[in-house]
Parts: C-alpha cells; sequence; structure tokens
C-alpha cells in the first residue's frame, strides 16, 4: 500500500492516517487539487513525461504542476513548470 504524505518533514502523518483509517477503507482524499493536475503529476511521477495539454489549459497547468511539484518536492517537475511558466504558458 502506498503512502502520500507529501514533503512537509512527517508533521502531517498521524493526522492523514488517522483520516484514511476514519474512512475505513485506506483512501486519502486530495480535495485541494483539480483532477487534471493530480492525474498529470501522477503520469509525470511513474513516467518522466507530461499529458498532452490543450493549448488553452497550459497557463492554468503550468502553474498548478508547480505548486503540486513544490508541495510534492518533486524538482524535476517543478522546473519543467517553471519553463512552461516563462514561455508564455
Amino acid at each position: 500500500m502506498a503512502e502520500l504524505f507529501g514533503n512537509n518533514g512527517g508533521k502531517d502523518q498521524k493526522e492523514a492516517k488517522a483520516a484514511a483509517a476514519a474512512t475505513g477503507n485506506g483512501v486519502i482524499r486530495i480535495d485541494d487539487m483539480d483532477l487534471r493536475v493530480f492525474r498529470a503529476m501522477l503520469q509525470f511521477i511513474y513516467t518522466d513525461t507530461l499529458p498532452k495539454i490543450d493549448k488553452g489549459d497550459t497557463a492554468f497547468m503550468a502553474q498548478n504542476l508547480l505548486v503540486a511539484a513544490h508541495r510534492y518536492g518533486i524538482e524535476r517537475l517543478k522546473s519543467i513548470s517553471v519553463d512552461m511558466i516563462r514561455k508564455g504558458a
């Protein structure tokens, strides 16, 4: 079973485990991230690639991927997101 607690030094681990236990199914909800951003981040983690992003969504995705990369300590995704923003995403 995978556990995702972010790059926060473990300070919220107990709360996250308690929340997962309270649901009874070990599911950890992530409510503060757009589903498309979460899926793109997961794809990046597993494949080191990002999905094709529609031209109209590029700025939104770049900004939110940067936030997600910072939160979870994914340095390469941070760099890619910053480059997307600089290029006028």
